[in-house]
């Protein structure tokens, strides 16, 4: 028989933090070199590493964010990800000012935990795309405003992203 740990939302955070800190150097390893963090195939093949949900992306990125700097993925011990998420950065001089980095994070719609919730006190939005939760907050500052990110058309189908090449 199999027992099941119950996660905190506060460790769910805090592993996420853990993965999408060591995501990046594993992914260097395991593959052999740097990924290109824009490239179409390089983001497929992270995100097709382990079945179950599926990210929602930016169709555009908003004015002043650059592609993210990782993708990471919370699994159960069966392997299946019930959790991904990843990271913009605001990009110098094209950025608004006091822009946010942002954290977008997917959890499934009847997901028994919510790997996806940010600290109280960061500002955040919940989005639904194609019956998975969509949680995007504001990591630092974490009361900047998310007005750009809130009415966003988000797809997992990494075709129709326009940043990737």
């Amino acid at each position: 028989m199999s027992s099941r740990r119950a996660w905190v939302p506060g460790q769910l955070l805090a592993m996420f933090i853990v993965l999408t800190a060591v995501g990046p150097a594993m992914w260097m390893f395991l593959a052999g070199g740097d990924p290109d963090l824009a490239s179409r195939k390089d983001v497929a093949a992270q995100l097709a590493q382990h079945e179950g949900i599926r990210l929602p992306l930016p169709v555009r990125l908003p004015a002043g964010y650059e592609p993210p700097d990782d993708y990471s993925v919370s699994v159960n011990e069966d392997g299946i990800a019930y959790g991904r998420g990843t990271r913009f950065h605001p990009s110098g001089e094209g950025a608004p000012k006091n822009a946010a980095v942002v954290v977008l994070c997917t959890q499934g719609v009847e997901a028994p935990d919510r790997p996806c919730d940010p600290h109280p006190s960061m500002r955040s939005l919940e989005r639904v795309v194609d019956s998975t939760v969509v949680v995007i907050w504001a990591e630092y500052p974490p009361t900047a405003s998310l007005d750009q990110w809130s009415s966003l058309e988000l797809t997992t189908d990494l075709n129709k992203v326009r940043w990737l090449h």
